[in-house]
């Protein structure tokens, strides 16, 4: 059980799990992923979690035994500066590994295979697609206006069955890699959001 009380052992959720797998990785994909800002969060819980039972044992060095009636021992503060301070790494430490999980455990719950290096370089694709798209409109419109060399442009291109075909085809790409952009734009503000409040 996690330091937050959920059931699962993080480090068993798919989440985690897939990261943490990724250093056992050889592949190209594999490697692009370990600097991702996901795999940054998970290698944070991690190093706050295993620096915590250290933390906590190193207060022994604060206390002395003291032997009372019966041979009874009980524990004394020996160095109070060094114990509060101790104390307070361990707090500062404890909330910061709560809200790691939080984070963790949200993303878990909509974002495994999520990584934003790879939702950026889809978001520079949809881009991109969507100007291409916009380049052959406008190229298909000159040629309809040349083979209606009579005409207006806005006549031209009102009368040219293949270039209003070809239009009604562009519009509908275009609404969809729209589309696509607007959710993948959305779904990388979510994550940036959820990673930028613990720091990552």
């Amino acid at each position: 059980m996690s330091e937050s009380g959920i059931n699962q052992p993080l480090e068993e959720l798919p989440y985690v799990a897939h990261r943490l797998s990724l250093f056992q990785a050889r592949d190209l994909i594999s490697a692009k992923r370990q600097g991702d800002r996901t795999v940054e969060l998970v290698l944070k819980w991690q190093a706050v979690a295993e620096s915590l039972p250290k933390i906590r044992q190193s207060i022994g060095s604060t206390l002395e035994p003291v032997v009372g009636k019966g041979d009874s021992v009980t524990w004394k503060i020996s160095n109070r500066p060094k114990f509060d301070a101790i104390k307070e790494t361990i707090e500062a430490n404890e909330k910061e590994l709560a809200s790691l999980e939080s984070a963790i455990e949200e993303l878990n719950s909509f974002a495994v295979s999520d990584y934003l290096v790879e939702l950026y370089d889809r978001r520079t694709a949809l881009g991109g697609s969507e100007r291409k798209l916009r380049t052959a409109l406008s190229a298909e419109a000159q040629v309809a206006i040349s083979r209606h060399s009579g005409k207006s442009a806005e006549d031209a291109l009102a009368s040219d069955t293949r270039y209003n075909r070809r239009k009604t085809t562009f519009e509908a790409q275009t609404s969809t890699a729209k589309k696509a952009l607007a959710a993948v734009n959305e779904r990388i503000k979510r994550i940036d959001d959820i990673l930028s409040s613990v720091g990552c």
